[in-house]
């Protein structure tokens, strides 16, 4: 909500715990699915990452470094489409009047 938060304001005036906490207290069901979809949604990279910790010596192209990497720009790019689709729809509930 912080990212979201600063975004909005295009400042660190953002960054008001009052602000933030009223935000998620005003919006805290869809809040707290978004944040579950995330999470959800950046397993695919943990797992990814951690089986090329594990098996990094028997790896012998890159395709395997780039991966990883690939899917976290893919998945951020993923996830500010799903804050800014949060923040049009909550709009009138968070009262940011930005």
């Amino acid at each position: 909500m912080s990212l979201l938060s600063v975004v909005m304001f295009d400042s660190y005036r953002g960054l008001n715990p009052l602000v933030i906490a009223r935000s998620i207290y005003s919006t805290i069901a869809p809040y707290c699915g978004m944040v579950l979809l995330l999470c959800v949604l950046w397993l695919p990279v943990v797992f990814i990452r951690t089986f090329i910790v594990t098996q990094a010596v028997t790896l012998q192209t890159n395709l395997y470094l780039y991966l990883p990497r690939a899917v976290s720009i893919y998945l951020t790019l993923v996830a500010a489409h799903l804050m800014g689709r949060f923040y049009w729809r909550y709009r009138e509930k968070l009262n940011w009047d930005v």
